[in-house]
């Protein structure tokens, strides 16, 4: 499995090598994607407006979108991150009967969990 950073690098590669552009084509910022709720949105109507982008637009429109999406990935590619982190101290947590470390980090866990179901809408 990529790392988030790999898989970036990995885009940029293959978007860079793809010789799409005649010229160096313009850069954008994207929209931020500050939290993964945030992040979740962005990923969603982004993916939608790609879509549409692909049956009726340009290179450049195509471009710009893929900005927000790549924002938006690598935030949620942090969280799960940390989401596996945090499943792992519920789990050692169980195994040590340490309620406080299991609520503390199950919590955050769950948090997060519940802003990904926001994927499937």
């Amino acid at each position: 499995m990529l790392k988030p950073i790999a898989l970036l690098a990995a885009i940029g590669l293959s978007v860079a090598s793809s010789g799409v552009f005649a010229e160096e084509p313009d850069h954008f910022a994207g929209k931020p994607a500050e939290n993964l709720e945030q992040a979740v949105k962005n990923f969603n109507q982004y993916n939608k407006r790609l879509e549409k982008a692909l049956q009726a637009e340009g290179m450049d429109a195509i471009h710009q979108l893929t900005y927000t999406l790549e924002n938006a990935l690598a935030r949620m590619a942090a969280d799960l991150e940390q989401m596996a982190v945090d499943l792992e101290e519920v789990h050692l947590g169980s195994e040590d009967a340490d309620s406080k470390r299991v609520n503390k980090h199950g919590e955050r866990y769950l948090e997060s969990a519940n802003t990904l179901k926001m994927l499937g809408q």
